[in-house]
């Protein structure tokens, strides 16, 4: 069920005018526009278990990996803003998602400390893992 959980990261990202604001939108999976610009967000699935639970429930748990990219010469101070925004949105939130036989997601920040620089670019990666339980159409 990656699509759905993929669906509930979204509207997560871009249900936040904070990070809106930041970035004009650019909130993409797995890569950005070609010729966009930065700043930029850019989310992909890591990794996914399924975990068969009493009563012939399924527990679905993705990983993501979470990158905003900002041009070098916005500056660190920059990055961990933006960066930190997507913290304090996915952290502990539950989110419902779209129609599915899921009645929430629920949103974990497993850590948040990589920052790179590549060419003229900075970014910092936050690694996220979604939990979705099976909960009808059982």
């Amino acid at each position: 069920m990656a699509k759905s959980l993929d669906a509930a990261l979204f509207d997560v990202l871009a249900g936040s005018t904070s990070l809106d604001s930041e970035v004009a939108g650019r909130i993409y999976p797995a890569f950005g526009d070609p010729g966009d610009d930065f700043p930029v967000v850019v989310y992909e699935q890591t990794g996914s278990n399924i975990t068969h639970l009493f009563g012939g429930r399924l527990m679905y748990e993705d990983s993501y990996q979470i990158r905003v990219t900002i041009r070098h010469e916005e500056g660190v101070a920059k990055l961990a803003d933006i960066a930190d925004l997507v913290v304090g949105l996915l952290n502990g939130t539950t989110s419902s998602t779209p129609p599915t036989n899921f009645d929430r997601a629920e949103f974990t920040v497993v850590n948040s400390t990589d920052v790179d620089r590549a060419d003229e670019l900075l970014t910092a990666t936050i690694n996220v893992v979604v939990r979705a339980t099976q909960t009808a159409g059982l």
